[in-house]
């Protein structure tokens, strides 16, 4: 039997008021995952289905439902998948507690180029109560929950999480065989019966399959999705970013250890890896180095922070947040030329304009023992985001947006 902490209290508790306040409110959603488990916990987010023009008053009533049970704060994240994260964040000396649902609109649901949910307004009127206060349907938590994992080979989730389920629902079968196509379907099926083993194979069949079987019926359709899908959605991703840079500007003996502790408490909520800000290449031997070498070695500098910042510290493919948090300043390069090689000058100068600049993260030791939390960089991180980002106790929708 699963032993409640307080912490998964809090979570059911608050995704019981926010699914009964939008039950009272009279938005129409579908809960597709999340709650395996219920009612002794909630999943790692709850994904709901909701219509475009719905989704701003679920964001006031996940507002007032955060400020009635006691979260410290809510961020907002719309992410280019076509959903926003809403996160319910509260800070506890030795863990980060938080909450995260998922607001999700039709393109969220493509698989390829082929909507999972062809009628999005039909899944929507046709929920019903499976528990509590949550409205689902069989079709939209078997295609999230089971099939969607089943075709990209996430099938640790069947591991770790919940079971995956034979498939003897009426309703299903006939969605799967309007999907797949029913020989596809038959095959899932017989899979299904087998376990994990059985259905370890069909990914990727099965998505030519639907993505086939759409094309064949909507060939506009297929290409539009597509053409999203591959060029699209991946530019949004990069253009709007999920990932932040933060440079420790009070770097000393303790900083690697404070980092991992940092590490440690964000775990679950985002995304969180230590880095070092740059390889020293240490100082030229034999006195100053020659005017090209000096500006090759800057030049070299400029493009490798580039690379790194643009296209691997920053850029986050997944739809998550990611904090990169880089063990020394931004500011080391410059203030302190010679230790990479290089000396005050025009090329530091140019540097100074061109090089992206982490936000940098300091507290010091009196702050640090005032912390609502127990790690001072988390507490510094969580302090710039919410005076960033909030205003009147209104997240600001633009969170994490390239500036």
């Amino acid at each position: 039997m699963q032993v409640q902490t307080q912490p998964d209290v809090l979570r059911v508790r608050t995704a019981e008021a926010l699914a009964q306040a939008m039950n009272d409110a009279g938005i129409d959603y579908a809960v597709i995952s999340g709650l395996y488990g219920y009612p002794q916990g909630i999943g790692r987010d709850l994904d709901v289905l909701i219509r475009r023009e719905d989704t701003e008053k679920a964001v006031e009533l996940a507002r007032l439902v955060g400020q009635s049970l006691g979260w410290d704060s809510i961020l907002l994240h719309p992410s280019p998948y076509d959903l926003l994260h809403i996160f319910f964040l509260k800070r506890e000396p030795e863990k980060l507690v938080w909450f995260e649902v998922d607001l999700m609109h039709d393109r969220a649901m493509l698989m390829g180029a082929t909507p999972l949910f062809p009628d999005f307004d039909k899944i929507l009127r046709t929920t019903e109560y499976v528990s509590g206060p949550f409205r689902t349907n069989k079709v939209s938590y078997y295609a999230k929950a089971q099939l969607r994992p089943i075709c990209y080979g996430e099938l640790e989730r069947f591991e770790k999480k919940y079971d995956l389920d034979p498939i003897e629902d009426r309703e299903v079968q006939e969605y799967l065989k309007e999907l797949i196509g029913q020989r596809c379907a038959k095959q899932l099926r017989a899979g299904a019966r087998q376990g994990i083993r059985g259905v370890q194979h069909l990914g990727r069949k099965l998505r030519w399959a639907m993505n086939l079987r759409y094309g064949l019926r909507h060939p506009l359709a297929l290409v539009r999705n597509f053409l999203w899908t591959r060029i699209g959605r991946p530019w949004q991703v990069y253009w709007h970013s999920t990932g932040i840079v933060f440079a420790i500007a009070r770097p000393d003996a303790g900083d690697a250890q404070t980092a991992e502790e940092a590490v440690r408490y964000f775990n679950g909520c985002f995304e969180v890896r230590c880095r070092q800000f740059a390889e020293r290449s240490g100082a030229a031997p034999g006195g100053p180095a020659p005017f090209l070498q000096r500006w090759f070695r800057a030049l070299a500098w400029l493009v490798s922070l580039n690379w790194t910042h643009y296209l691997q510290d920053r850029f986050f493919a997944r739809s998550v947040i990611q904090f990169t948090l880089y063990l020394g300043s931004s500011g080391d390069l410059t203030q302190h030329p010679e230790s990479y090689g290089l000396e005050q000058g025009a090329e530091t100068k140019l540097l100074q304009r061109w090089t992206p600049q982490p936000i940098e993260i300091g507290l010091n030791r009196g702050q640090a023992e005032k912390a609502k939390c127990g790690n001072w960089i988390a507490e510094a991180v969580l302090t710039w985001m919410d005076l960033r980002y909030s205003k009147e106790g209104h997240p600001n929708l633009s969170l994490f947006r390239k500036s």
